[in-house]
């Protein structure tokens, strides 16, 4: 099963309050990963920065990735490596993502503890 990034904003839209007579029609924006049929990305969270730009955290890779919907290309613009935690290497696992007021995106990632 391919991920997309409509199956995340579906999540995102399900819980709102929409009539059904004015439901959006919903399309494809990008696929995280076109040359594959397999479930190689996993994202939990979306956000948006001050601009529009999206962001997403790939919890299989650990890249996060910028999408600019005028032009749907995700950009790799960071990586959260595994760390060592008890003895044990811990994927990040990440999952919420926001930005403070500051501009700062702060990601959450519960297998660091």
């Amino acid at each position: 099963m391919k991920t997309t990034l409509i199956a995340v904003l579906a999540l995102a839209l399900a819980g709102c309050a929409i009539p059904s007579a004015q439901a959006p029609t919903l399309s494809i924006l990008v696929d995280l990963d076109p040359a594959s049929t397999d479930r190689t990305v996993i994202i939990e969270s979306i956000t948006a920065d001050r601009n529009g730009a999206l962001y997403v955290a790939d919890r299989v890779s650990g890249n996060v990735m910028r999408i600019d919907p005028k032009n749907p290309r995700p950009v790799v613009v960071g990586r959260m490596a595994a760390r060592q935690v008890n003895g044990q290497n811990a994927a990040p696992n990440p999952s919420g993502m926001a930005f403070n007021a500051q501009g700062d995106l702060l990601i959450a990632a519960s297998a660091y503890g």
